[in-house]
């Protein structure tokens, strides 16, 4: 999206809630009967946010307007201080979610976030059930996580690789 499409998507929160969560407007479109509340879990709706947080340059106003939906959204809170893939210290955001396929396991992902600029560092599953998923895995163990470099502005080119 350019800047301005952004600055657009920012100011309405319809529109915020389509393109981080898209999956809600297929989902009304969808008999009740046939819907995956499977996807609607908060750890799905923290989970895509990263993804837009973090695939591509975000304007102040977008990222403000994704954090403030986030604080809305119920399931989703404060953990406090965590370690990244990295092992930098970082605040998180969690959100409870379950797997899929009747595995009956559930995990608790993880937004951690630079305590300072709110800079996303990375994100990680953590396992709270093991179940037929992570058969023999402790809750606390950590199954998947990413970490970012460092996004940033920049007015230079792209050098040579």
């Amino acid at each position: 999206m350019s800047w301005k499409q952004q600055e657009r998507v920012a100011s309405d929160p319809t529109r915020l809630k389509a393109l981080l969560f898209p999956w809600i407007a297929k989902e009304a479109q969808v008999k009740p009967q046939a819907r995956r509340e499977i996807t609607r879990n908060p750890a799905n709706e923290l989970s895509a946010s990263f993804q837009i947080l973090t695939n591509q340059a975000s304007s102040p106003k977008l990222r403000a307007a994704i954090f403030k939906l986030l604080a809305d959204i119920p399931g989703v809170r404060p953990i406090g201080t965590v370690h990244d893939l990295k092992g930098r210290t970082g605040i998180a955001l969690a959100a409870r979610g379950t797997t899929l396929g009747g595995a009956d396991g559930v995990f608790d992902y993880q937004l951690i976030l630079d305590p300072k600029t709110h800079r996303i560092l990375g994100d990680q599953r953590v396992v709270v059930r093991a179940g037929d998923l992570y058969p023999g895995m402790r809750p606390g163990t950590v199954v998947e996580r990413s970490a970012i470099q460092g996004p940033d502005w920049t007015n230079e080119a792209p050098h040579p690789g």
